[in-house]
C-alpha cells in the first residue's frame, strides 16, 4: 500500500497541474516521480467459472460543452465534458438503444441534467456502467447513474485503495464524496462487456493507476484509453501508485499492438490513433 498521507501531501501542490488537458504527463522519461449485474460469465483459464466458447469471459449486461454531446463520426459513441477536470464521460450504444455509460464525471446539477437529458431523450437503456479507474473526478457522477438506472459500477479489483480512499482524496480537491458507490463485481483483462449486439473488451492497463483498464471496440476499430494514453501525452505517474516504467509497458504491449487506425477516445481531450501516437508521441520515443 502506497503512503497514502505523502501522496495526497503531493496531491495539494499539484492541483494547478489537473487542468482541461487532463493527467497528462508533463516530463519525460528521465523524470522519476511526477508530477451483474451482469449474466453469462465466460472467464478466461481454469477459473471456475468458464463458459462455452473458451478463453474470454462475456459480461451480457442485458437488464435494462464544447466536446460535449457530440457524436463522434460513424462511430456509435457520445462524449461529454464534465466537471473541474474536463473528463471525457463516454456512452457506448448499439443500434437498438443498449448503451453503456463509462467514467460519468457529473460534478454539477446542470451535467447531471445534461446526461440524463441525452439518455432519456435518445431513448437509451444503459446496462452497464463501466470505470476506467477510479480517480475523484471519474467517478463524480457514479451515484447518479447507479441509482437512476439500478446499475452499479464495473471496474478492475486493483481500484480498491481509489474508493477507500476517496473521501480523502475529494477533500485535496475541495470535492465532499457523498453516497459512493462500492463495487461489488469486477472486470479483468479479456472480459467481454456486451451491450445489446455490441461489445468491448478490456484490457488490464496498469501504470496510472492500479486498476487502470482500456475498452476496445475491433467491431469499430477504437479503443476507450482512460488515462492511460493521450493525443501526444501519457497518464502522469506522480499520484499513489502511478509507475511510469509500469505505464510504458502497458501501452506499448496493450495498446500499441492494436492495427494503427485504431481511433484513441482518452479520459481527458481531443481523440487521437494508435498509429500517431507511436509515430509521435514524446513519452514512448
Amino acid at each position: 500500500m502506497p503512503d497514502l498521507g505523502r501522496g495526497l501531501r503531493g496531491l495539494r501542490g499539484l492541483m494547478g497541474l489537473m487542468g482541461r488537458q487532463g493527467e497528462g504527463v508533463t516530463r519525460r522519461r528521465g523524470d522519476k516521480e511526477r508530477g451483474r449485474q451482469g449474466e453469462g460469465v465466460t472467464r478466461r483459464g481454469g477459473d471456475r467459472e468458464r463458459g462455452r466458447g473458451g478463453d474470454k469471459r462475456r459480461v451480457d449486461f442485458s437488464r435494462i460543452h464544447n466536446l460535449s454531446n457530440m457524436q463522434i463520426m460513424d462511430k456509435k459513441i457520445n462524449r461529454f465534458v464534465f466537471n473541474s477536470f474536463g473528463v471525457n464521460t463516454y456512452i457506448l450504444s448499439d443500434e437498438a438503444g443498449k448503451c453503456l455509460i463509462v467514467d460519468p464525471g457529473c460534478q454539477y446539477h446542470g451535467e447531471e441534467t445534461e446526461l440524463l437529458g441525452f439518455i432519456t431523450g435518445n431513448h437509451l437503456i444503459p446496462v452497464g456502467l463501466v470505470n476506467t479507474h477510479f480517480h475523484i473526478d471519474h467517478i463524480l457522477g457514479n451515484s447518479l447513474v447507479s441509482k437512476t438506472f439500478n446499475l452499479k459500477p464495473q471496474c478492475h479489483r486493483n481500484c480498491k485503495m481509489f474508493w477507500e480512499t476517496a473521501s480523502e482524496f475529494g477533500s485535496v480537491f475541495g470535492i465532499k464524496v457523498e453516497n459512493l458507490i462500492i463495487p461489488e463485481n469486477f472486470i479483468e483483462e479479456g472480459d467481454l462487456l456486451a451491450y445489446g449486439s455490441s461489445s468491448v473488451e478490456v484490457l488490464y492497463t496498469p501504470g496510472h493507476a492500479d486498476g487502470s483498464i482500456c475498452l476496445v471496440n475491433h467491431a469499430e476499430r477504437y479503443v476507450i484509453s482512460g488515462d492511460v494514453l493521450f493525443r501526444d501525452s501519457i497518464g502522469r505517474t506522480d499520484l499513489p501508485t502511478g509507475n511510469f516504467d509500469l505505464l510504458q509497458n502497458s501501452i506499448t504491449t496493450r495498446l500499441f499492438t492494436l492495427p494503427d487506425d485504431y481511433t484513441v477516445f482518452p479520459g481527458h481531450g481531443p481523440e487521437t490513433t494508435i498509429g500517431y501516437e507511436k509515430a509521435n508521441n514524446p513519452f514512448l520515443h
